[in-house]
Formats: C-alpha cells, structure tokens, sequence
C-alpha cells in the first residue's frame, strides 16, 4: 500500500513516500551506504535513497529527507535521549566502610601479645587496616630483629588474600608460578588472620616469634576472640 502523504522536499515537490511492507519495515538494522532499496525486502521507495534508521517506516511514520538520509521521528527522539544521556553528569556516591579503629586495633595486639607471653613466646604484633596500611606495630621484649617485618608480612598477606597467610603455602604449592609470591610484602608463613566485620575483611593481625606459626595464630585468634563482640 502507498499513502497519499508525502514530505515536501527541499525543491518544494512533494518527495516519494517509501510503502511499508510490514511494520518491521527496516528493522534489520541500519543502513549507512546508498543502496538502491528495490532490493530491500522490507522498504520499496521509488527512488534510490537508503534507509538510515531502524524501524524507519514501522507502522507506516513518516519520513523526511535530510541530507539525503531518510530518517524518521521516532529515531529523532531516540536519538536526542541519547545525546541527553551522554551529556547529564553522573551523581557521585560516597563509600561507606567500616574500619577497623585504633582502639580495636590496640586490644588484639595487646590481646595476642598477652596470650603468647602467657605460654613463654616473646612475639611482635603488628594489625593493618582495610588497605593494608599499618595501624600499630609493637615490638615484644626481648624479640628478634625479624620479628616486626615478618608479623608485617604475614598481616599483610592475610589482608590482600583475606584468607590466613599460612593457606598461601597450599597455594603457592599447587600453582608454583603464581605472580602473587613476587609481591614485597607476600609470605607463605602462619601467623597472620584476616580481620572480619561482618563478612567484610576489614584488615587483619599478625605476630612472630612463636616457635611456631601455628603457634602465632593461635594468639592472634585470641586476640580477634578478645573483640569479636565488636567486630559485627
């Protein structure tokens, strides 16, 4: 069916209205290079013009040539939300975490530190915070040199992998090449935990000079046990 509606052209003739085969008409996708459209199974216009615009003749619209493109209202409109959309500035969002404080932090050091001399083991502690950054760092009396950078390292570990630092031993067994044991502040000993709020790692604690990592660990877990009440 060809409608009697036709847009006036530039030259002020009426130009030839396209007869839209179905309402899908030009659905297929759009076409950007002059081809001539009687051999385009969806568009039979009487001229050689291509058409630019998905659903450019759905339900019979009208078109109007521009720039010997036809394009119709509908894609206008589409189009104009879309330029909108990319120019209205996005509303930026704060983050809200929970953070370990210092206070807490001072508690499972001293905590751990406490329960290890309880046993006979002079240890270091050290907690870092969500980035890994250190909150607090205590030297134990009478504890090695080592003590400090090796209770950083596994704290650290425990925080980047969020897992205990002595799991990064089956890890590193079962993937020898794995890039993460080039990293400073990596190590595979035990002695470090993660610091959970709720199910967020929010940091993790650590401490050497235990004979023994298993035996670190076990004061760090009474450290965390020391204020788990607070850390939900």
């Amino acid at each position: 069916m060809i409608t009697d509606m036709a847009p006036i052209g530039r030259t002020g003739v009426r130009d030839p209205q396209p007869t839209c085969a179905s309402q899908n008409c030009c659905l297929a996708k759009w076409r950007l290079s002059p081809v001539p459209l009687i051999d385009n199974p969806c568009c039979n216009l009487l001229n050689t013009e291509i058409c630019a615009a998905a659903h450019c003749c759905a339900r019979f619209q009208r078109v109007f040539p521009r720039e010997d493109i036809y394009v119709c209202i509908p894609c206008r409109i589409a189009l104009a939300a879309v330029v909108c959309s990319l120019t209205t500035p996005t509303l930026a969002q704060t983050l809200v975490n929970k953070d370990v404080s210092a206070d807490i932090a001072v508690t499972i050091a001293t905590a751990a530190m406490a329960d290890c001399k309880a046993k006979g083991f002079k240890v270091s502690a050290v907690i870092v915070g969500r980035v890994g950054e250190i909150i607090i760092q205590i030297r134990g009396d009478g504890t090695g040199p080592h003590t400090m950078e090796n209770a950083f390292k596994k704290a650290f570990t425990a925080r980047t992998f969020k897992i205990p630092s002595g799991e990064m031993e089956k890890r590193l067994k079962d993937n020898p090449q794995m890039g993460a044991q080039f990293l400073t502040g990596f190590t595979t000993a035990r002695g470090g935990l993660p610091i959970k709020i709720g199910d967020d790692v929010a940091g993790a604690a650590a401490v050497s000079g235990a004979p023994g990592g298993e035996k670190d660990e076990a004061c760090v877990q009474t450290g965390l046990d020391k204020v788990k009440d607070q850390l939900k």
